[in-house]
Order: structure tokens, then sequence, then C-alpha cells
């Protein structure tokens, strides 16, 4: 056998198999060794880690059980305490009651003593206790035998309350109101429980009634009245009250068609309103009223009157006692009333030509004959010359009336029941009034009508038929506005050229004058605006008068607030003036330029109450007003 032969023998021999086998053997039972020098790749090829290691996955699992685990107490305890919190605070309250002992009605004013009772129902002491009482609006609060304005929250601090103890505080006020109203007192008990720090509260309430008004209202008015009669009322009022009542004021309130002259004593706000103060124990007053009255015929109207609290900042009214009384419209047999058109206010406009009416009916259940009716007329500022009668009415001058009778009109011979008529007359009145003195001044016009039957029907024998109705109607202020423009004869000093010239700048003044006759105005002003050619001069006279002028507006505006009757008339009119700047341009040239537009003048009349309204034309460079100008001076020239 050659050497390689033997060579593949010994290490592919069945011999050399053997003792391969006999080598794995022993290398299972012998640990591997260690090795320091192993390369990247044979880390790569040898074998994992074995796989039923458990610590890697010990640490993994404890953290996150971890984790869940204290979320899971963490919301557990929060859980437990929100229901603990819900639970408990929801009976918070329930260591303690309070409750609120008084009568159940009282008079308005009267001393009310409340007992207010705390109780504690727990088991344990009731610390820091405060009682808190809310008192209605306006109360007066007692203690000690002195009173005074109770507060808008009473506060008092008691001792600790043991366990099943109660503790009791008594509050003595005077509480007002109105008849019937329901008046309120709360209470409420602050507390700490001794074993808990937080502070929890007991509320309660107690609703009464004023049942009485201790304070009388009377009236005395006319039993009767007629349109547009002058008539008078009085109201009274007394205390029947035990103690005062303070900061009072009485308020009437007027039915429609009644209109306020005046006041004995005068009203503290407006027409309606008269300050009282503090009214005694059988203390009161009296107010009396003039006024005229409208109504129809039959008709009923109810004056009203209160006592209470008025807040003149905000206009709140809080009344204690109120009481009305009517006013009924007589119904004559024969009835006749007297109007001033049928549209118009009852107020007479100087230079005017009103109508009067004059209205008549039978109200008997029998015919009225030969009816005749007279109206007669009185006023300085009325041309009795010029009156004019309707429907066969004439005037009769020696008795100075005005005559319907069943000789000229046929209707008024026989009157059936129900029937009623008109008739009517017109006159002219004065321009201007004449004022001779201050004391010509709130002039009326005076009316009187009279109706009456030539016969009275047995039926009616003993009934009295005639009838009267007067009426008065106010004359409004006669007012006279004027303006011109000026140049030479100026308060304030004018320059430029004049004739006014085309490219040069030339000054000239506005002149307003007031004056007013019989009434005393009052928010009197003037305004007018200046054409956008026109700049404002500056200069005003005099120089105290209240003339400004508005850049964004060019407007003009003189505030003269109060004109008295008699200015202009029996003493020096109301005058002021402003200066204007213009330039000409090329196509004023040959005519005149507007310096002012149209000004308007308002007021309102104190006597008649009406509101005045003037007005006058633009003014212009044509100064015709100017006695030192001439016609070749007013038109611009190149």
């Amino acid at each position: 056998m050659s050497k390689l032969e033997n060579l593949e023998e010994e290490l592919y021999g069945k011999e050399a198999e053997g003792k391969l086998a006999k080598r794995m053997r022993h290398k299972e039972e012998l640990p591997l060794p260690h090795r320091s020098d192993q390369t990247s790749w044979q880390e790569y090829e040898s074998p994992p880690p074995p796989q039923n290691t458990k610590r890697p996955r010990f640490f993994i699992f404890d953290y996150r059980a971890l984790i869940l685990l204290l979320g899971g107490l963490v919301f557990l305890a929060v859980f437990a305490g929100a229901i603990f919190v819900y639970f408990y605070f929801q009976t918070q309250g329930k260591e303690a009651e309070i409750a609120i002992f008084s009568r159940d009605t009282a008079e308005s004013g009267e001393r009310v003593t409340f007992s207010v009772v705390v109780k504690n129902v727990s088991r344990y002491s009731l610390e820091d206790g405060e009682v808190v009482l809310v008192l209605p609006s306006g109360s007066i609060l007692i203690e000690e035998g002195e009173e005074r304005s109770a507060p808008s929250r009473l506060v008092k601090k008691i001792s600790p309350v043991q366990p099943r103890g109660e503790e009791t505080i008594e509050v003595a006020a005077r509480i007002f109101g109105s008849e019937f109203e329901e008046r309120k007192i709360d209470a409420s008990f602050h507390y700490r429980p001794e074993n808990l720090r937080a502070r929890f509260t007991a509320r309660a309430s107690k609703a009464f009634t004023i049942n009485r008004v201790p304070i009388a209202i009377s009236w005395e008015v006319p039993e009767l009245v007629t349109q547009n009669q002058e008539m008078e009322l009085r109201v009274d009022y007394i205390s029947n009250a035990r103690a005062p009542f303070d900061d009072l004021s009485f308020r009437i309130e007027y039915p429609p068609g009644f209109k306020f002259i005046s006041a004995d004593p005068k009203p503290g706000s407006g027409e309606t309103i008269w300050r009282i103060g503090t009214l005694d124990p059988g203390g009161g007053g009296s107010i009396r009223i003039r006024g005229i009255i409208t109504g129809q015929e039959g008709e009923t109207k109810a004056f009203r009157g209160s006592i209470g609290l008025y807040n003149s900042a905000t206009r709140d009214w809080k009344p204690y006692v109120d009481a009305s009384q009517d006013l009924k419209f007589s119904t004559d047999p024969l009835s006749v009333r007297i109007s001033l058109g049928r549209d118009v206010e009852n107020i007479i406009v100087p230079g005017a030509h009103p109508t009067f009416f004059v209205y008549y009916r039978n109200n008997t259940p029998v015919i009225l004959r030969n009816v005749s009716i007279l109206v007669s007329i009185e006023g300085g500022i009325i041309l009795k010359d010029t009156i004019f009668v309707s429907r066969g009415g004439v005037f009769d001058g020696a008795r100075q009336a005005i005559i319907w009778g069943p000789g000229n009109i046929p209707e008024l011979r026989e009157v059936s029941p129900g029937k009623e008529g008109e008739f009517s007359f017109s006159v002219q009145t004065r321009a201007q009034p004449v004022m001779r003195s201050a004391t010509d001044k709130n002039l009326l016009v005076k009316v009187k009508s009279l109706a009456r039957p030539g016969d009275i029907p047995p039926e009616l024998a003993g009934t009295d038929l005639e009838s009267e109705h007067s009426v008065e109607f106010k004359v409004s202020s006669k007012v006279i506005f004027s303006g011109k423009s000026v140049y030479r004869t100026s308060p304030i000093k004018n320059l430029g050229p004049l004739p006014p010239k085309v490219g040069a700048e030339t000054t000239y003044v506005i002149v307003w004058e007031v004056k007013n006759f019989t009434n005393d105005l009052k928010n009197t002003e003037i305004r007018a605006t200046l054409p956008p050619n026109i700049k404002w001069g500056g200069a005003v006279f005099p120089s105290d008068a209240k003339i400004t002028f508005s850049e964004s507006s060019s407007e003009v505006r003189w505030n003269i607030e109060n004109v008295p009757a008699g200015t202009g008339v029996i003493s020096k009119s109301m005058v002021a003036a402003f200066q204007v700047v213009v330039t000409p341009s090329q196509i004023d040239a040959g005519r005149a330029i507007p310096l002012v537009n149209e000004a308007r003048l308002t007021a309102l009349d104190s006597f008649t109450g009406s509101g005045m309204d003037e007005k006058i034309d633009p003014l212009t460079t044509e100064t015709r007003q100017d006695t030192l100008t001439n016609p070749k001076e007013w038109q611009v020239v190149r």
C-alpha cells in the first residue's frame, strides 16, 4: 500500500471514525474554553444566548406592573375622595339648623321683633359661629332704645354651639312697605365643625306681609265740573303711626285733560312731586293745586295721590300708601260748551283770525222750546268790530254779546231730546298786542256762553234749565326777529373795497335783533349757516355775546336763553352782530353775493308752553339798511 493510501486510511477509515466519535463525546463533557481572540465572524456565527434565560423578561414585567399598580392606587384614591367630597358637601350645613320666628303681618313702620334660632344637630361642637341677617331695604334697626338705618348686612358672632345645643338672637326693627306688600328677612349661620377646618353655612328666610300703612290721604274736589273749567283741589295727609316715617315724598297723578297752573306749596320736582321729609306721629300737611280740566259731559276722571320714597337721581318711585278721588263732569239739562277750532291748541296767536265753535245739546227726556244761546268774548287782543257770526246769529252791541235765537233759527224753536247742534263765530286779533307796562303780560281771551229755553216744560217744573260755560284761552307772545347786513353803519369796523371787487377781500357785519311782547321766552337761540364762499371773520358784538361758529358745519349760533316780556317794546331790544369775509370771483361780477343763509329763531313761550319759530331771509351785499351806502356799492365789480 502506498503512503497516500495509508494516509487516507488513517483519516477516513473506520478506526479514524471511532476515534473521532470518542473525541466528540469527550468534547461535549467539557466546557468550551473562553477565547479572547474571537473574530467578528465567530461572534456572528456563535450560537445565541439560551432562550430559557429569565433575567431580561423579569425586569420589563416588573416596571410595567409597578406603573399600573401605582396608577390604579391613585385612581382609587381620587375616586374615593370625590365620592367623599360629593356626599359630604351634599350634606354640608346638616350639622346646624337656623330658623326665623316673627309675626306674619305688621303695619308699615311698626316695631317688629325677630328671633333667630341656631341649633346644633350634630355630635360635634360648632366653632367660629357667625349669624348674618339681611333686612328689607329702608328698614330702621332698633338697638338699646336707639334707632338707626339698618345696614345691608347685620353680622353677629356667637360662642361655640355645643352638640344638641342652640343659640337665640333677637333683633328689633321697623320695616316699611306699601299695603299688602310682602317683605322678607334672610338669615344665614356660618360655622366650622370642631373636627374640620372647612366652614359651612345654614340658611333660612321669613316672609311677612304689610297689612296696613298708618298714613291717611283725603281729597277735596268740586262735586261737578264743566268743560275747560279752572278748578282747585286740595289733598290732605296725616300719620297715625307710633313712629316717624323718614324721607317721604308726595306724588300726584293727574288725569288726562288736566293742565297744571300752580300749587301751594310749590312742587319740589316738576309738577307732580312734593318733598315731605320726616312725617312724625300725628303730623300731616295739605297741598292746594289749581288747574284747568277738560272732558266730556258725564265723564269721570280720577286724581291719584300717593306717599312714599322718591329717588330724584334715578326717578324711581316706591309708594307706601295711595288714595284716589273721582271727578265728574256735569251733564246739564241743556248743555253748552265752546272750543277753539277742531284740531288746534287752545292758544290764540296775535294777528290770527281764530274761529270759535259753540255746541249745544238737549239732555232731558222732553222737548225744549224757544232756546236762546248767548256768547260774549273779552280780551285786549280782540278787535270786536271784526266779529263774524254764522247761521243767523247777530252781534248785540248793547249787550256786547253774540245771540242765536228762535227768531232767526228755526231749529232752536223745538230742540228734541238728545238733539244737538253747533254754531260758530270768528274774529280778528291784533298783530301786535298793546303793552304799556310790565303788567301787560300773559294775556287771556275769555269766552262765556249761556243757553236757556224760553219755556220750562211741565215735566221739568222746578228744574234750572239754564246752562253756562266759560273758557279762557291763552295768548302766545309776539316775537319780532329781524336782521341786516351793514358795512359803514356797523358796530364792528370793516375793511376792503366797497363796492366789493373781484379777487379782493371785503368784510361785512351781520346784525340780528330780537323784540318780544307779552310773555317771557326761554331756551331762545338763533341759528344760520354761511355759504361755502363766505369766511367767518371772528369778531362779534357785544364782546360777551354768546355767538359761536362751527367750522365743520359752517353754522353760526347765538344762544340768547331768556328773553323777558316787553323786550324791544318797553325796554331795549336784544341786538348782536358778527363779521364775515367775502372774496368775490369772476362769476360774482355784476350781482349781490349772499353773506349768510336763512336764519331761524326758536324759543319756548313760558306762559303758553308752546314753541316759537321765526325765520328771516338770507342777507347779501345789498346793504339796504346801511344808510351810508348806496345801490352802486351793493354789487360786485371787476
